[in-house]
């Protein structure tokens, strides 16, 4: 079985330092919404390959379908499709700055800029990279909200059976 490596940063570069020379996608997300972005190489994810993926709105991408939930579970994020969760929580992308997704043939960076919750408050940055060689890098900058879930999970029940962690304890 092959390993998935995802890179944690917190207070590092938005982007990841990853410069791409497509020109960037602004992705136009309702409140409670996806978008369907082609992702320009094949991407192997629990071995599973995927051409596209959908940024949801509020914080996470999956593979199979877009999803609209805004109640972030740990049931549903280890049984529910494959997912990648950045920062899933209740987010409001129109009443931030924007959602990007921005590509090439070796990778695509989806970033969260300036999106606070539900409730309109707060101001969330953070960005997942995908590579085509199946690397993943998760990026956090200037982060307000207190809650959310972020890992991956292969979906269907196959994932482990998930741990809180609290990423604001011993920042360096």
């Amino acid at each position: 079985m092959r390993k998935i490596l995802a890179t944690f940063v917190i207070g590092g570069l938005l982007a990841g330092g990853v410069t791409t020379t497509a020109n960037a996608n602004d992705l136009v997300l309702g409140d409670d919404d996806f978008a369907f972005v082609p992702l320009g190489f094949t991407f192997n994810f629990y071995g599973v390959d995927y051409t596209n993926i959908y940024v949801g709105s509020n914080g996470f991408i999956t593979f199979v379908s877009g999803d609209t939930d805004f109640t972030e579970t740990l049931p549903e994020f280890l049984n529910d499709q494959p997912r990648i969760a950045g920062f899933w929580d209740d987010l409001t992308p129109p009443n931030g700055t924007s959602v990007t997704a921005k590509g090439d043939a070796n990778s695509m960076v989806v970033t969260f800029n300036d999106i606070p919750e539900f409730s309109n408050e707060g101001s969330n940055n953070f960005s997942m990279t995908l590579f085509a060689n199946g690397n993943i890098d998760f990026n956090y900058f200037g982060m307000t909200a207190l809650d959310a879930i972020v890992g991956l999970s292969p979906g269907g029940g196959l994932g482990s059976p998930g741990t809180a962690v609290d990423f604001s304890a011993n920042l360096v």
